[in-house]
């Protein structure tokens, strides 16, 4: 098939023999709006040279499945369903003009190469990023170009915003579609449905399937190209060489596609794109249907395909699963932790997700104020959840609530406008069948209040969700209620709603959406930020031992940016200054707190299991945490939503959660005069008391995060090792990283204890490395290289990081005389570490260093084992 003159196509047609019949005004300024745009699109090739065709005779082709769609009464002059003469034009001008922003207009190439730096650029007009731009703002593009050149393209003034909106529909979601384009408007004496016209042109360019798709040229240019792009633009266009013109649609309404591949990839290409057309055109279709007049004569539950592959056996099946075994596994314990409190999480996650979206896309002119509230009644054995956000239309019902793994927050209308969505898997609602029989769900859309009153009742829909017998189909009564979604869960007989309300409050420790929890007794408010915790919540039963043991507590908050913080410290005040010790000055606050404080890290205020390593301090030993982010973009959780998922946005992220718990430590050290080296040490250690100092361990990137962050709370403790001077009579020194780092001196550390068992008897002998710290100070006295400067550094993780960090660190075997009785002491081994402040460098990437191990005797060894026989056989 040849392209023709592009008018003499037009008059062609059905659609414009019609309108012709009609009205010839309208008909004679449709030839010229396709006579002056037909230069425009057909420069598009310029800018995209390896797609297929989106010229003017691509606005025929469309045209010509639009006859082919519609029932042939819309055609008919007197017909009931018949196009009046503004609809028939609008429906020409859009199936022509719908892709033209894609190209360069007359006087802007200057403008675009400046926006993306192409003026020195040979091939600037196939540039990725200009075709990314005209790509992704076309529809909005080509609009504005009609606007600013109505009047030379013919194109009423009235029509427009009309042809605006049908050139905008096929860049939309149904969803967007369905909604943005739902308001009654009138033309040429007559009401029109414009999302019937939009989805009328979507289906008719989806199915655009011809023998003239593919430009001459083309494809022996792909074949030459090995970049991604090319090679998509190659099986792209070979899809439509092999399918052609073999689209149909049957005498029945259905639509047939036929076609003869060579290659399997394809043809398994062709089938996912059939898959994508069949849906959208079941959902156009369900749009058409409840328009007042139906004018589509597709059956959308029928697509018929008979794609064949010569010489190979083609089965399109990767995987089969079994619908009730998967809905049985996503709504099971299995998935979902054991927790009867997750269910009410994953709702609550869903109506807070519906508020902020509503919240996002409502001008604050409207005074919108989301809320949402559970209600435990225990009267009728269930749990009610209901909020005032963005509701669901019957669509997204379908295709999102009631379609696993269809999350809402995946649709392009999410990902668009800046909006961040809290939503991730689209299978959380199903939890809510480990501890309930049923669901009964109401909602209604926001999008249909339009103007009206912000607590105007609108169209929506009823229905049950059980999964106790498997039904195919889903019951909708209609009614009218405010915009919003409530769910019933009738509970199971053997789940405890008291259970439920107790864990709840571990999910959820703040929201900036108001949530209300009701029961006959009380009623209870989610706080709105992370709120310090208090005395009772710190000690617990212990609260009296601590007051009398005058134990004070350091509440602190902070909120930036999207991050909102506050911590509580247990301390005491001795001479002046803050402790974390108790008064037998052996004991830290552990003994009071016993980690019966729970530190809580959630996003936008539901917690998340996750661990902040870069700290200087053990907080959760002397108090705890409460952070918050309200930015859930770019996180990636695990399947139950309990835990984060490793990526680098979670590591920038625990970074800065360390960076506030940080700046609270400041605030509290400068408020007790305990912003010095020397406090600070000591209170990092307390910190560490009864367990918590596990120093002898590989410890990453560490010091680098530190050095950039917190080095003034990184501090260090060095005994000085001098000729004629005991460990008791040593200089001791408190020192910053910073001050560290500007030191040309040897450290020596003992990270290892010993422990000796005696075959004669049960009783052994535990020395702990900071025991050994005499035996290590005598050591370098003797063997050390005393023309330097050396210090000793108690045991401690800050000792193993510096150890980390420095490429020349050397590991030495000490012996260690324990005496076993007033004349005897047998002889054991340790190993010690010295590092050279000239050879740290703290790195954020490292490998783990192999250290120079150093003896003073002849043997060879591969263990501290090995060598304590081999110095025994000695």
């Amino acid at each position: 098939m040849s392209v023709k003159n592009p008018i003499i196509e037009l008059e062609k047609t059905k659609l414009w023999k019609y309108l012709y019949e009609i009205n010839k005004e309208y008909a004679q300024k449709s030839k010229v709006f396709v006579q002056k745009i037909s230069p425009l699109l057909s420069s598009i090739h310029n800018h995209f040279p390896y797609y297929t065709r989106h010229d003017v005779h691509h606005g025929y082709e469309v045209l010509i499945r639009m006859e082919q769609i519609i029932d042939s009464n819309c055609l008919k002059k007197g017909s009931e369903i018949a196009f009046n003469s503004e609809e028939t034009f609008l429906l020409i001008c859009s199936a022509y003009s719908h892709d033209l922003g894609m190209t360069v207009f007359p006087g802007e190439a200057e403008k675009l190469c400046d926006k993306f730096e192409l003026n020195d650029k040979d091939d600037w007009e196939t540039d990725n990023d200009l075709q990314d731009f005209l790509r992704e703002h076309h529809s909005r593009r080509g609009g504005k170009y009609i606007l600013d050149h109505y009047k030379e393209l013919v194109i009423p003034k009235k029509l427009i915003g009309f042809l605006n909106e049908l050139m905008r529909s096929h860049n939309l979601s149904i969803h967007e579609l369905e909604v943005q384009l739902d308001r009654r408007v009138a033309t040429g004496e007559k009401e029109i449905d414009l999302k019937q016209l939009a989805c009328i042109l979507c289906i008719a360019d989806a199915l655009e399937f011809s023998d003239t798709r593919v430009i001459d040229g083309v494809l022996d240019n792909l074949e030459k190209r090995t970049e991604p792009r090319a090679q998509i633009s190659y099986r792209e266009n070979m899809k439509h060489i092999c399918i052609g013109d073999n689209v149909a649609i049957g005498s029945d309404g259905k639509v047939i596609f036929s076609g003869s591949f060579e290659k399997p990839e394809v043809l398994n290409i062709a089938h996912k794109t059939v898959d994508l057309i069949e849906n959208w055109v079941k959902q156009y279709c369900d749009i058409d249907y409840k328009s007042s007049k139906k004018r589509l004569k597709l059956r959308s539950d029928s697509f018929i395909r008979d794609f064949n592959i010569i010489g190979v056996d083609f089965e399109r099946l990767g995987i089969r699963i079994k619908k009730e075994n998967i809905i049985n596994l996503i709504s099971s314990n299995s998935t979902w932790s054991n927790d009867n409190s997750v269910p009410l999480r994953e709702l609550l996650q869903n109506s807070v997700e519906a508020c902020r979206y509503r919240q996002y896309n409502t001008p604050e002119s409207r005074q919108y104020t989301p809320k949402i509230k559970v209600d435990f009644d225990r009267n009728n054995s269930s749990i009610i959840i209901e909020d005032n956000g963005c509701g669901m239309s019957k669509n997204i019902i379908l295709n999102n609530f009631l379609t696993i793994g269809n999350s809402r927050a995946n649709m392009e209308v999410y990902k668009s406008y800046g909006y961040n969505s809290l939503a991730r898997f689209g299978i959380g609602f199903w939890s809510v069948f480990t501890i309930a029989s049923e669901a009964v769900v109401e909602t209604a859309p926001f999008e249909l209040l339009n103007n009206k009153n912000i607590s105007y009742k609108v169209s929506g829909y009823k229905f049950k969700v059980s999964i106790e017998k498997f039904k195919d189909y889903t019951v909708f009564k209609p009614l009218k209620r405010k915009v919003g979604t409530k769910i019933i869960l009738k509970l199971k007989d053997d789940i405890s709603m008291d259970d439920i309300l107790i864990k709840l409050h571990n999910q959820i420790f703040c929201s900036k959406i108001p949530i209300e929890i009701s029961t006959l007794e009380e009623k209870k408010y989610i706080s709105k930020k992370p709120v310090p915790a208090d005395y009772k919540e710190v000690f617990s039963a212990k609260r009296s031992i601590a007051h009398d043991s005058n134990v004070k507590l350091f509440k602190w908050k902070k909120q930036k940016s999207n991050l909102e913080a506050s911590i509580s410290l247990a301390y005491r005040i001795e001479n002046g200054k803050a402790t974390f010790l108790l008064e037998d000055g052996e004991s830290s606050m552990l003994t009071l707190t016993g980690h019966n404080t729970s530190s809580k890290i959630g996003i936008c205020g539901f917690k998340i299991q996750s661990r902040i390593e870069h700290l200087c301090f053990d907080i959760d030993r002397v108090g705890c945490y409460y952070i918050n982010t309200l930015d859930p973009q770019d996180f990636e959780f695990r399947l139950d939503r309990h835990a984060l998922l490793n990526s680098p946005k979670v590591k920038k992220f625990k970074i800065q959660l360390a960076n506030f718990i940080h700046d609270g430590y400041r605030e509290f050290l400068r408020k007790f005069n305990s912003y010095t080296p020397e406090y600070i040490y000591n209170l990092n250690m307390q910190s560490r008391l009864h367990g918590g100092n596990v120093y002898d361990k590989y410890t990453k990137d560490n010091l680098f995060i530190g050095s950039q962050n917190y080095s003034d709370l990184i501090c260090f403790k060095l005994y000085k090792v001098e000729k004629n001077k005991e460990l008791r009579n040593a200089n001791i020194n408190y020192i910053t990283l910073d001050e560290l780092l500007e030191m040309s001196v040897n450290i020596w550390t003992c990270q290892t204890s010993i422990s000796h068992n005696f075959r004669s008897s049960a009783k052994g002998i535990h020395i702990s490395a900071k025991q050994l710290l005499k035996t290590l100070y005598d050591y370098v006295l003797n063997k050390g290289n005393l023309k330097n400067d050396n210090y000793l550094l108690e045991p401690c993780v800050e000792g193993s990081m510096l150890y980390d960090n420095d490429s020349n660190a050397e590991i030495h075997i000490m012996d260690v005389n324990i005496p076993v009785s007033q004349t005897n002491y047998i002889t054991d081994y340790t190993n010690i570490i010295k590092i050279s402040t000239d050879t740290i460098v703290p790195s954020e990437e490292h490998n783990c260093v192999i250290a120079v191990i150093l003896q003073f005797n002849p043997v060879k060894f591969i263990s501290l084992n090995q060598y304590k026989i081999a110095k025994n056989t000695a």
